[in-house]
């Protein structure tokens, strides 16, 4: 038979009571509390929920170590529970869940902001050095990315909300390369501006060709192909005097500035530009390109904000490549505008 026996133990500083079965052999026994199932053990309480309840904290040592999947959680009731096919306790499934919308983020700036650190826990007798993250850090990139106790103090990293952030930022990226891939096999390289050492092509489209500071059209090198043909086949039919050659175009087109120049304007008021026209002696409809104080423009837009001086160029080149550029002078004045273009 089986004797309960209760003792308190003085060697230590504090001494403790405990409580033992044994058998009358004085061997140990083993000791069971509610055997039946039918009532609860409460530790520290007076009101326990489960078949043993515990307020305050548990600890425990010497317990064996295992590996694999499984994780010890605890519920919203309180209750600890193992969850058996996973190494997290919150749950992954739709149904769990409400307010589900896609991740808008700047996902790839976060995952720069992120700081990867080594470290080696406090108190770890091993030393063991780690890879990680420092929760004070990753909060500062996103408050997401950090977990909080009950009372909102921060309490870890968030290892699920950083994967997201991860994911998202290599999803962005493989659908840049992506589109940059299909361009690529595409042959469609759209480039505004290229410096290259060697291009090697089966075939060039280009407006202008331009060798040093040199450029021809199309139309102006059909006009030299043509001269340097009539002048070849001058020179083998002999039918012709040797002095005989093919008229070349060397005479630049005539711009005419439309309105005054130079043109007042007052400062505040805007400024409007009437152009000019071109002419030419073999082209006709030549246009011509503005020069807004040396830079290319499409609009002409002068600064009226305060008193300036600028300078419009009209620039008309014809097919032979001969080039006229005139200039009107703009003056934004604080007195009253004494002309302006008509």
């Amino acid at each position: 038979m089986s004797k309960l026996q209760i003792g308190y133990d003085t060697s230590t500083t504090r001494g403790y009571a405990w409580l033992a079965a044994t058998k009358d052999s004085g061997t140990w026994s083993d000791l069971v509390f509610n055997p039946t199932g039918t009532g609860k053990v409460g530790v520290a309480t007076t009101s326990p929920w489960r078949t043993l309840s515990v307020t305050g904290t548990v600890g425990f040592d010497g317990l064996t170590g295992n590996f694999g999947a499984g994780s010890l959680c605890l519920t919203a009731n309180k209750e600890v529970v193992y969850n058996s096919g996973s190494d997290s306790c919150l749950s992954s499934l739709r149904s769990t869940k409400h307010d589900i919308n896609a991740l808008m983020v700047d996902a790839a700036a976060q995952v720069l902001a992120l700081n990867p650190v080594s470290f080696i826990y406090n108190n770890d007798a091993s030393s063991t050095v780690r890879y990680g993250f420092i929760a004070e850090d990753a909060a500062a990139v996103d408050s997401h990315l950090a977990t909080y106790d009950q009372s909102g103090n921060l309490s870890g990293v968030d290892d699920r909300g950083l994967l997201a952030v991860i994911v998202k930022a290599l999803q962005s990226l493989i659908t840049k390369v992506d589109g940059f891939a299909l361009n690529i096999v595409s042959a469609h390289i759209s480039v505004t501006v290229g410096d290259f050492d060697t291009v090697n092509a089966n075939k060039a489209n280009v407006g202008e060709l331009c060798i040093g500071a040199t450029c021809v059209t199309e139309i102006q090198l059909k006009t030299l192909l043509a001269n340097a043909s009539a002048h070849a086949d001058s020179g083998n039919t002999g039918t012709e005097s040797a002095s005989s050659s093919v008229a070349v175009d060397t005479t630049p087109p005539i711009v005419s500035i439309t309105g005054a120049n130079p043109a007042t304007v007052n400062v505040g008021s805007t400024y409007v530009d009437f152009g000019a026209t071109v002419t030419d002696d073999v082209d006709q409809n030549l246009g011509y390109k503005t020069f807004l104080n040396g830079t290319l423009v499409s609009d002409i837009v002068v600064d009226t904000s305060a008193a300036a001086t600028d300078t419009i160029d009209y620039v008309a080149t014809d097919s032979a490549g001969n080039t006229a550029t005139s200039t009107r002078t703009v003056i934004v004045d604080a007195a009253v505008a004494t002309s302006s273009p008509q």
